[in-house]
């Protein structure tokens, strides 16, 4: 996940409840639709997939198949059959797919440590051509999906009640963003550090499998007194704040009272990079090229002006 701003550290007055107490206020159908996931990290040309137990695919039962999804002509090609669209939808909950990136010679991909990138998930897919490669979206219920992020958010090693908070935090983070999902996209999340990192089910991370089930139903609502209302918010998390968060107007231009500035005792943690120079111009560079952050066009240009006001040639930080 991206460095956010606020700490899971109570710094919000904020009401935790399962399902059946306050969260009635709150539109309690959203715990119970479906959260659509894009598979970002698993775009490929070539990918594999593998079925274990019984799936339609695409209206047609069949069970522990595997075969091979290419790129081709504009469409997919599954056993020679040239597809638009191709859904899978397990007869069992309990269903896992595992999907395996291919190279061009359909041999496994490997990551940066020699490892065969094959992860396991429950729920459905739909599988589309995207820029020519093969976009997958995942779609299951939000326990399930927690299952998937924790590992990868937290690690297996944490202690048990941190991994709850990590639980309770991505459970609301992810139940925020399927309630106001754009109208008409295709998906609420992707897999990425642009929202979670979600990387499928992995039955070893008992601790974290213990998280998700001993917070079940658990999220976090901010009570609107002024609206006279409940509503979950996006927990936005971090690794590290270096001692302080920033209010969140200074950074989104969107004021919420639960995500103010405060000290952050227990974020210890020194910036890895040292001590680093840059001049306005670099910076200027630097904050244009970095689209993955959305940078507004006037909050550059705020950030500039006052650097020039105060004549700043160069800063450290």
């Amino acid at each position: 996940m991206k460095k956010r701003i606020v700490s899971l550290a109570l710094i919000i007055i904020l009401v935790m409840s399962m399902l059946n107490g306050v969260f009635a206020a709150v539109d309690r159908s959203a715990y119970y639709q479906d959260i659509r996931v894009l598979l970002s990290s698993m775009m490929r040309e070539n990918v594999s997939v593998k079925l274990n137990g019984f799936y339609l695919l695409n209206g047609q039962a069949v069970e522990n198949n595997e075969f091979i999804l290419k790129s081709a002509a504009g469409k997919i090609d599954i056993n020679g059959e040239l597809i638009d669209v191709i859904t899978l939808e397990p007869q069992n909950q309990e269903n896992l797919l595992t999907i395996t990136l291919l190279d061009e010679n359909l041999n496994p991909v490997k990551d940066s440590n020699g490892n065969i990138i094959r992860r396991n998930y429950f729920g459905k897919f739909i599988f589309k051509l995207k820029d020519g490669k093969i976009s997958t979206i995942n779609v299951l219920d939000i326990e399930r999906y927690v299952l998937g992020v924790i590992p990868y958010e937290m690690s297996e090693n944490f202690q048990i009640e941190a991994l709850k908070a990590q639980a309770i935090a991505s459970r609301s983070y992810g139940l925020y963003y399927r309630i106001n999902a754009k109208q008409g996209s295709e998906y609420d999340l992707v897999d990425s550090t642009t929202n979670q990192v979600y990387r499928g089910y992995n039955a070893s991370f008992k601790k974290c499998i213990q998280a998700v089930e001993e917070t079940k139903g658990q999220v976090l609502i901010y009570n609107d007194v002024s609206k006279n209302m409940e509503y979950i918010i996006p927990a936005y998390f971090h690794s590290s704040n270096g001692g302080y968060t920033e209010a969140c107007e200074n950074v989104w231009l969107q004021s919420f009272p639960y995500f103010i500035s405060r000290l952050d005792e227990y974020s210890v943690t020194n910036w890895p990079g040292g001590v680093r120079s840059f001049t306005v111009e670099k910076i200027n560079e630097l904050l244009k090229k970095q689209t993955e952050y959305q940078v507004h066009q006037h909050l550059l240009d705020l950030i500039l002006t006052t650097l020039n006001i105060m004549k700043v040639e160069e800063f450290q930080i």
